[in-house]
């Protein structure tokens, strides 16, 4: 990546506070006047004051001095008030504009990168981001002024012992940009320990009670740490490059500033040079040797943190959902629907293994579909498909006579009531698991919990609806998990239903209860369902049975079976097969 698009990226960020870094900008204008007039008055001071004896001197340049320091310190107030502000709301808009992507990439990214991973790589690049992007930033832009300002000064006292001292800019410059290719490599490296780390953190802690049953601990104790001392060697390498490079920059200024007492001691003896001359052109040396070794800490904390605005901005690569809402139909231009058509789709989660092969198949409004066959003969993915979370890599899926990939998504996806196979609650109340959007009346709420045989339960909670389900659901069993995700599925007002095992932990009863509902109910224009329950299968209108990616027969549950086609012993394999593997 380009130091050019780095600059162009902090520019970007910098343009929502163009008001406060005008101000900010103004305040180092009259700082850095007021740094080049106070060595001035310090020069009278001593000159015309303290060598002469004259106390009137003494004081007024002393007063002169006192107001140009409590003025400069209430415009580096008014600084700080600014980019305190934009320090602020730079990594609050890195992380949102992160938060935002990340919910708007494509399924497939989250098959390869952890969501601990995700989420710390982008805290740790944001940290680095807008240390530079900031405060950082400012800094470097006094630093500038008062170089130039200093400069200035020095040139008005004694242009030989100026040229000794800019001499050192280059030097502090080469030694920073030494220090920073070290840097990059180990923080390189760190990133990467960072992020193997993270993976390794997250696959244990969701893997916790494999660990505890396995008696796995001493071993995880041991791979934590490989993983953690990996880290802790780049930090380390890292605080000592720091280190060397402070301490080279002071012995760089303690040489700068006694060579110059030195040489200017030689010009006070020869007359050309006053002591108050010497105290002024210290002090502007101060301001051109402390911003120069700043600038070029800071040119060095630049380059070090590339790695990670270059990951950051690669994040921002990954491919994302079709959000365009342009040329885009919408769904009353569809309706009403009167069939859903998968024509010749293949579909693979990787381009060396296939897992639809040209499945062609429609159903009618008003029909139910399940579809059958042993764990990865496609059926899941059928459904994925369906609801956009991936998409074919060649045929089209037709809402009547239009892709499916013409519709708006956000609208697409408000056609479907979904129930999946791992169902997910939110750490938060049963109520508010079921009425997520905050907009079902008590009855509704009861209705769809009456229809998955939850109301019984709910009774017997001292909170009822308020009880907090914990983590996932963590504080409920596997049956009322699913319950409760279910009734938020059939509490949604939609028009396709579309459920993936949805009732596997359910009890006798509540199967039954919840087959009638999906046998007698007409709220649906369609309806989707993956199952490995025979009586669920009985009732379904149109049965596609699937092996190695294709549909291989289709028809009624009667149908099918006049083609001497056994659903009951294909659905004891299928459940046989997902309880072995």
């Amino acid at each position: 990546m380009k130091r050019k698009e780095i600059f162009r990226f902090i520019c970007e960020q910098l343009s929502a506070f163009k008001l406060r870094v005008l101000i900010i900008f103004i305040s180092i204008l009259f700082i850095t006047g007021i740094g080049v007039v106070t060595p001035l008055f310090g020069q009278k001071l001593f000159d015309e004051g303290i060598l002469r004896g004259d106390f009137q001197r003494i004081l007024y340049y002393t007063a002169m001095i006192a107001g140009l320091f409590f003025t400069e310190q209430i415009l580096s107030f008014l600084q700080f008030t600014q980019y305190e502000w934009i320090n602020r709301s730079i990594p609050y808009r890195l992380l949102e504009k992160a938060f935002r992507h990340s919910l708007d990439l494509k399924m497939s990214y989250y098959q390869d990168n952890s969501f601990y991973k995700v989420i710390n790589n982008t805290f740790a690049d944001i940290n680095h981001i807008s240390q530079v992007t900031n405060a950082d930033l400012i800094q470097t832009l006094m630093g500038v002024f008062k170089i130039a300002g200093g400069m200035i000064g020095l040139a008005v006292i004694n242009w030989k012992m100026m040229f000794m001292t800019v001499c050192i800019i280059p030097v502090s410059l080469l030694i920073s940009h030494l220090f920073s290719a070290q840097k990059r490599k180990h923080f390189q490296k760190l990133m990467g320990a960072g992020e193997a780390f993270s993976m390794w953190f997250s696959e244990t802690l969701s893997g916790v009670e494999f660990v505890k049953l396995w008696n796995l601990k001493k071993q995880k104790y041991r791979e934590f740490e490989k993983y953690q001392q990996a880290v802790v060697r780049q930090n380390s390498k890292m605080e000592y490059l720091d280190h060397a490079n402070r301490m080279i920059d002071a012995c760089v200024s303690f040489v700068l500033n006694y060579g110059l007492i030195l040489t200017g001691a030689l010009f006070i003896m020869k007359g050309s040079l006053t002591v108050g001359g010497l105290y002024a052109f210290l002090s502007y040396s101060s301001l051109i040797i402390q911003p120069a070794q700043m600038i070029a800490e800071i040119a060095g904390r630049l380059s070090g943190s590339m790695p990670s605005f270059e990951r950051y901005l690669e994040y921002f690569r990954n491919e994302t959902e079709d959000l365009e809402t342009k040329d885009k139909c919408k769904v009353s231009e569809i309706m009403p629907l009167e069939r859903i058509t998968f024509e010749k789709v293949d579909f693979g989660y990787t381009e060396k293994k296939q897992i639809l092969k040209q499945v062609s198949f429609t159903v009618h409004r008003g029909e139910k579909a399940a579809f059958v066959g042993l764990n990865g003969s496609g059926k899941s993915t059928i459904l994925s498909l369906l609801l956009r979370l991936f998409e074919p890599q060649h045929g089209r899926i037709l809402f009547g006579d239009t892709d499916i990939s013409c519709i708006e998504l956000e609208e697409y996806r408000g056609l479907f009531g979904v129930m999946t196979q791992h169902a997910y609650l939110m750490n938060d109340s049963i109520r508010n698991n079921i009425d997520i959007y905050g907009e079902m009346a008590d009855e509704q709420i009861g209705q769809a919990a009456e229809v998955v045989t939850l109301n019984e339960y709910l009774s017997s909670l001292p909170e009822g609806l308020s009880t907090n389900v914990g983590y996932n659901g963590s504080k409920v069993s596997g049956g009322e998990r699913q319950k409760i995700a279910l009734a938020r599925t059939l509490g949604k007002t939609c028009r396709i239903l579309v459920m993936d095992e949805a009732s596997s932990n359910f009890d006798l009863k509540a199967e039954e209860a919840f087959r009638e509902y999906i046998r007698d109910s007409k709220r649906y224009d369609f309806v989707f369902v993956v199952t490995h329950r025979l009586e669920m299968v009985q009732d379904m209108d149109r049965i596609f049975i699937m092996e190695e990616g294709e549909i291989v027969e289709s028809g009624s549950y009667q149908e099918l079976t006049d083609r001497g086609i056994d659903i009951r012993e294909l659905l004891l394999r299928e459940e046989k097969a997902a309880w072995e593997s």
